[in-house]
């Protein structure tokens, strides 16, 4: 008699055992979900202050989508925003001129911001992240196509900000942002662009090389006059 009880109150300590990890790893997600919303939340607002700081205006059907403060780490530092749309890619370099001087201290100061880097979205082949300069910072490179005949690009960001930027852009270049934009507008997301010959208005010639997401414009391959894509 004793023996059974002994064994039953192994198993009934056993299955709370179970009973208790399962709650807690349930509570443990759960808790994880509450912190990334909170998370992207603060990333949300961020981005929509970043972008109220730009130099630049959106086109039309262009929204934001993640702005983060970073360095660009070419042979030019300069510190900025990487701005990113469901159109575009632009870096924005900021510095500080001195307006007004007293006694050699700085009294009045401005802020300047500047276009450095600007693409079409879809001109981007590959965000990765990796050390970026000689102190192992964490950062992005920014691989562009072939086509676009850029070098690749390093940024220095913060280890977690890097993660979020590759998130993104995925999030962007796989068309859910465009989705999600729409259904926000409540308007029906453009379908995927079929394969169309586009033709020079001013001479009629064909456009040839690729159109990437988010270009609105090409340029005539022969007279040089813009093309606008839709």
């Amino acid at each position: 008699m004793a023996s059974r009880l002994s064994v039953e109150a192994s198993t009934l300590r056993a299955r709370v055992a179970a009973e208790t990890a399962r709650v807690n790893a349930s509570l443990g997600d759960f808790l994880g979900s509450i912190n990334a919303i909170d998370r992207d939340l603060k990333i949300a607002e961020k981005t929509m202050e970043l972008f109220s700081f730009a130099s630049f205006p959106l086109k039309p059907e262009e929204s934001p989508v993640l702005a983060i403060e970073g360095k660009i780490m070419t042979k030019d530092k300069c510190e900025g925003t990487l701005y990113f749309t469901n159109q575009r890619f632009i870096f924005e370099g900021k510095r500080e001129v001195v307006l007004e001087k007293k006694l050699f201290i700085a009294t009045k100061k401005k802020t300047e911001r500047t276009v450095l880097l600007e693409q079409p979205i879809g001109a981007l082949q590959e965000i990765s992240k990796g050390r970026v300069g000689l102190i192992a910072w964490t950062g992005i490179y920014i691989r562009f196509k072939p086509s676009v005949r850029m070098e690749e690009t390093p940024f220095d960001v913060k280890d977690w900000e890097a993660d979020v930027i590759t998130r993104f852009f995925q999030y962007i270049i796989g068309g859910e942002a465009d989705r999600d934009i729409a259904a926000i507008r409540g308007i029906a997301p453009k379908e995927a662009p079929t394969i169309r010959v586009i033709r020079c208005p001013n001479c009629g010639a064909p456009y040839t090389k690729e159109i990437y997401k988010g270009q609105t414009f090409v340029q005539c391959e022969y007279c040089g006059a813009s093309i606008i894509v839709g």
